[in-house]
């Protein structure tokens, strides 16, 4: 690895050791903070993706409403005109139907645009009263607002309004868009910090919740949202104590450890910075003999050096059924992520490391009507009633945390517990900046899956981010291959040229006036393994390598530009320095309350980081951030949201084969197809396919779905 030695040294080696740090590195181009205020207005009707239409009469599967969906032109071109699109986890696709094609078979009365496709769902009036409730309830919540920033995966768009659904004109049988609520509370530093990433030190310092081993007055070690009572229920069921659960793990820095063929060298300050005060602070010997760690009896959990900087709430982080796969789409598996950030201490002298360690919990809810629930249970921590940090207010985040938490909330997942994964930033013990990760489960470089493992927590691949220790960030053939075939938006995506900022532009102009226009934000995976070789990294070091370059891509081709930059964004670290304008940390423990980095809050409420290319500068194109609006917007959208039901047909491409032929799927040039891929033309056709559908089939299901993401459009963030 760069950078790193392979040691093994006495504990008396180690007195006096020094890790002089360099200087820290620059940003090849540092960002800029920009007004919100320069986006683009784009009219709400115009910018609505979503209408619903009351059908006369329910369908045969009895469905009720018509559910028109805007697609985009699709890459391939031979689907242009094409009748019908297939989209959708391909385990279950969803045929869409265009929507003026249906009109002329008299099936609906009026389209809403040529754009637009039409596929069937059940909505009750129960969910209708809800949306009007839920704009009802957010009009309540103090300082409200009516605008909206648009995102295009992470960045800044444009800015349009919310829109009211008109249950009047929904039962005349007009189609109605179904987008944001008219108004929600007003996105702020102050709502951020009530349901997205809470660092106010009545939360973070709750003395009947939070223990610092440092601070006298915070002395209660079985409190809820300290690390004791995180590990104390990660390890029931891996058939250790927590003391050895917790010691398993942190020796896992004191000898080499190889993930994915990637050796990840012994870092013993480990057992300086960390272990060694620890043990001292619990009345125990310590040594570290030739990597061997021996301890004179447990460490005190009441004594653990973790103080507690943020709770996180990541409900945008909810993956859908195909994830970034062939069909681009699915439904909705969960309500995301639910992360505790704590900062290390260094308990000879109680100073504050630089080194971060992230609880990241899978939230265990798998339907649209629960992943709503959870959303307004975070909402209910900005409802003005519940007094701000208060007594009740932080008893209200408790019954959320431990829904999460407790041991039994993943039967499924290793030792029954619903941690994701345990992540860690830090140059406290060493001079480069690394971040690790590890899981309850164990990689399969052949299939890609991981499987859940009881037991003690394993070293994991670092997500989307190579192993630098054998390709090189600033110039690698195999890097720069996997990078314009995977990340590379398909050949005719819209926006091939530089141009003006428009609704397309996902590289909005910053300071430069500079623009790629286009759709860039594709969802994608990095596997563990390409070409038949190892391709993520057991670890990531943030500096040297401070961001990906591609050497094979042009700066006048804007699909290049975007695969360089969405590949490097999404590597630790891009993501955790260069790439988003970033030191390091986004939620920095070693203040208190916790620093949040510009890339999330985008230099404040009304602004967003605008931050160049790191590879060619603001000259080519820039990237805009304001992470915690984003964040804000899907909240408030998940809650105000409505959730049907549709019916899913598993044969539905055999059908399709058997009347048409060729199946209408917008496959990606140069990705292998097992079937063969074309459009449908006819309108008997058309006819033929929904009666086919509308009979029962022994084995179609129903499904919850998000009407307003009726598709399940997949967005890949890790960070």
């Amino acid at each position: 690895m760069v950078g790193c030695t392979d040691t093994d040294v006495d504990e008396s080696d180690l007195d006096g050791v020094e890790f002089k740090k360099d200087d820290d590195p620059k940003f090849p181009f540092p960002g800029e903070s920009v007004s919100a205020e320069k986006l683009p207005f784009v009219e709400p009707i115009e910018a609505a993706e979503v209408f619903v239409q009351k059908l006369p009469k329910a369908t045969e599967a009895g469905e009720n409403v018509a559910v028109h969906i805007k697609l985009e032109e699709p890459h391939n071109k031979e689907l242009s005109d094409s009748l019908i699109r297939v989209v959708g986890d391909p385990k279950n696709p969803m045929m869409l139907v265009r929507s003026d094609a249906l009109v002329e078979l008299g099936v609906l009365k009026t389209s809403p645009g040529k754009q637009f496709f039409t596929a069937f769902a059940t909505l009750t009036d129960e969910e209708l009263e809800q949306r009007v409730k839920a704009e009802a309830t957010f009009e309540k919540f103090g300082e409200t607002t009516k605008d909206r920033i648009v995102f295009q995966g992470r960045n800044p768009i444009a800015v349009t309004t919310g829109i009211k659904f008109d249950i009047g004109v929904f039962d005349t049988g007009v189609p109605v868009a179904l987008g944001p609520c008219p108004v929600m509370p007003i996105s702020t530093p102050a709502r951020w910090e009530e349901a997205l990433v809470i660092t106010d030190l009545a939360v973070v310092r709750d003395k009947n919740r939070t223990n610092d081993v440092c601070d006298p007055g915070l002395d209660n070690p079985n409190g809820v949202w300290t690390f004791k009572h995180l590990m104390e229920e990660m390890a029931i069921g891996s058939g250790l104590s927590t003391n050895d659960f917790v010691v398993k793990w942190l020796s896992t820095w004191l000898t080499n450890q190889v993930v994915n063929d990637d050796t990840i060298p012994a870092r013993t300050q480990m057992f300086q910075q960390v272990i060694r005060p620890w043990a001292n602070a619990s009345g125990v010997t310590s040594s570290l003999v030739g990597g061997n760690l021996t301890l004179g009896g447990p460490l005190n959990l009441d004594k653990a050096p973790f103080r507690l900087s943020a709770i996180v709430n990541r409900i945008d982080l909810g993956k859908t059924s195909s994830g970034g796969g062939y069909f681009g789409g699915g439904m909705p598996l969960s309500a995301g992520e639910m992360r505790f950030v704590f900062g290390v201490q260094n308990l000879n002298g109680c100073s504050q490391l630089p080194f971060s360690v992230i609880f990241e919990y899978g939230v265990p809810r798998e339907d649209c009507a629960a992943i709503k629930d959870w959303a307004n249970q975070w909402i209910r921590l900005s409802d003005p009633l519940l007094p701000r940090f208060s007594s009740s207010w932080r008893a209200h985040l408790e019954s959320i945390t431990e829904n999460v938490v407790l041991n039994g909330a993943a039967p499924t997942k290793g030792n029954q517990n619903a941690i994701n994964q345990i992540r860690t930033n830090e140059n406290a013990l060493n001079f480069h900046w690394e971040l690790r990760e590890f899981t309850l489960s164990t990689e399969d470089a052949l299939t890609g899956v991981d499987t859940p493992a009881d037991g003690p927590l394993l070293p994991h691949t670092v997500a989307m981010t190579p192993d630098d220790s054998v390709y090189d960030a600033n110039a690698d053939g195999n890097i720069d291959d996997w990078t314009l075939f995977t990340p590379m938006p398909p050949s005719g995506a819209p926006g091939a040229v530089l141009s003006e900022v428009s609704m397309g532009a996902f590289f909005t102009s910053g300071a430069s006036g500079n623009t790629v226009v286009g759709d860039c934000s594709p969802a994608f995976e990095m596997p563990l393994e390409a070409s038949g070789m190892p391709l993520r990294g057991g670890n990531a070091f943030v500096a040297p390598v401070t961001h990906w370059q591609i050497d094979a891509a042009a700066p006048s081709d804007p699909r290049e530009v975007c695969a360089r930059q969405q590949f490097s964004v999404n590597t630790c670290s891009g993501c955790h320095f260069a790439d988003t304008s970033t030191s390091f940390f986004h939620v920095n423990p070693t203040v208190a309350p916790a620093a949040l980095s510009d890339f999330m809050t985008g230099t404040g409420a009304g602004n967003v980081l605008a931050v160049p290319d790191q590879q060619w500068g603001p000259g080519v194109a820039w990237m805009e951030f304001a992470d915690l609006d984003r964040r804000h917007n899907r909240l408030y959208e998940i809650a105000c949201n409505s959730c049907g039901r549709r019916v899913v047909f598993p044969h539905l491409i055999d059908l399709i084969v058997e009347f048409n032929g060729v199946v209408p799927v917008d496959a990606v040039a140069g990705k292998d197809s097992p079937f063969k891929v074309g459009p449908v033309k006819g309108l008997d056709t058309v006819k033929q396919l929904l009666a086919a559908t509308a009979k029962a089939d022994k084995d179609a299901v129903t499904q919850d779905v998000e009407l307003s993401n009726f598709t399940g459009t997949s967005q890949t963030f890790v960070h």
